[in-house]
């Protein structure tokens, strides 16, 4: 299985079909700023319909290159953004269409992420050095957040 979505990035996975119904896959991919992996499960329905749940987890990066990328700013330095890393769990539906041996498919559904935001006070206190304040932040703050998502693929299956 090879995909590409939000928040799951890039990845590629090796999948187990038990049943018909019933697909497993774990595998490695990127979200553009370190590796990571998935692992998950999947209901097959008549018609093409597929429900999955999904944990993964991206290890810490630094996501300023993506950034300088993204803002057009070659200089930018963004503290927080040092060491960006989360775990997520997916819960989508979606359509996959094709012969037995090749699906294509879309789902869609909504993300649970979680992670910390480590040098806050830095990020913060850089924003407003112009005036002279300063900002302390006695630990790293979690973020969690629940948010829609989506992935589009494909699967080869070998061995029907």
């Amino acid at each position: 299985m090879i995909d590409a979505g939000f928040p799951d990035g890039a990845n590629a996975s090796i999948l187990y079909r038990p049943w018909s119904f019933l697909r497993l896959h774990a595998g490695g991919g990127t979200n553009l700023v370190s590796p990571g992996f998935r692992t998950g499960l999947s209901l097959i329905l008549p018609g093409g319909i597929a429900g999955s749940v999904e944990y993964g987890h991206y290890f810490p990066g630094n996501a300023n290159d993506l950034w300088r990328t993204i803002s057009g700013h070659p200089d930018a330095e963004v503290p927080a953004l040092r060491e960006v890393g989360y775990d997520y769990a997916n819960f989508r539906v979606g359509l996959e269409l094709g012969p037995r041996w090749l699906k294509f498919y879309l789902h869609g559904g909504m993300s649970y992420m979680t992670g910390q935001v480590k040098e806050l006070g830095a990020t913060i206190t850089k924003a407003a050095a112009s005036d002279g304040t300063t900002v302390t932040v006695a630990s790293d703050p979690t973020l969690s957040v629940w948010t829609v998502s989506a992935r589009t693929g494909f699967i080869v299956y070998f061995g029907l």
